[in-house]
């Protein structure tokens, strides 16, 4: 019940914001909602991040979903790939954690239920400095089994592309 209102929930977020249609890849959905639309400079940009299971099968994900640099896959399972107003890419700051996934960070995701994470881009990423319109993609990636013999669903999928502004 509380996954199905998530959904919901998730679902009424993408409208209000004008987010894009998520990607569906190897048997999972990643979908990416922005709180708004404009943003003052220096304000917070939150991102949430809901990754679905449209199958029919139990899937095992790695629901740690943790910020990485794109370059370094193996300490972290989502990354933002962000573009400035200049066309420039916004650089990466701060990871979550420096580590290796553990037993419990995997989950079985059932046919039709989400798992959703929410990130405030800014605290992750430095440069939101320009005024015009950004683009960004998260991109959830995972290579790591549990450690318990249970085999966890592997590979990268991307979300659509969704758009903000920020004004001065």
């Amino acid at each position: 019940m509380i996954n199905k209102i998530s959904m919901i929930l998730g679902i009424m977020l993408l409208i209000v914001s004008q987010s894009g249609c998520g990607k569906i890849g190897k048997g999972l959905e990643l979908v990416l909602g922005i709180d708004q639309l404009d943003y003052k400079k220096g304000e917070d940009i939150t991102a949430t991040l809901y990754l679905s299971n449209p199958q029919q099968d139990t899937i095992l994900v790695n629901k740690r979903m943790s910020v990485y640099f794109l370059e370094l896959k193996y300490y972290g399972e989502v990354a933002f790939i962000i573009t400035a107003p200049s066309g420039r890419e916004v650089s990466y700051g701060v990871r979550d954690s420096g580590s290796y996934p553990e037993e419990d960070d995997f989950s079985d995701l059932g046919p039709e239920e989400t798992i959703s994470r929410s990130y405030i881009l800014n605290r992750y990423y430095y440069f939101f400095n320009e005024v015009g319109q950004y683009s960004v993609q998260a991109v959830y990636h995972n290579d790591s089994d549990p450690g318990d013999g249970r085999i966890a669903w592997k590979g990268e999928i991307r979300s659509d592309v969704v758009h903000f502004t920020i004004n001065p």
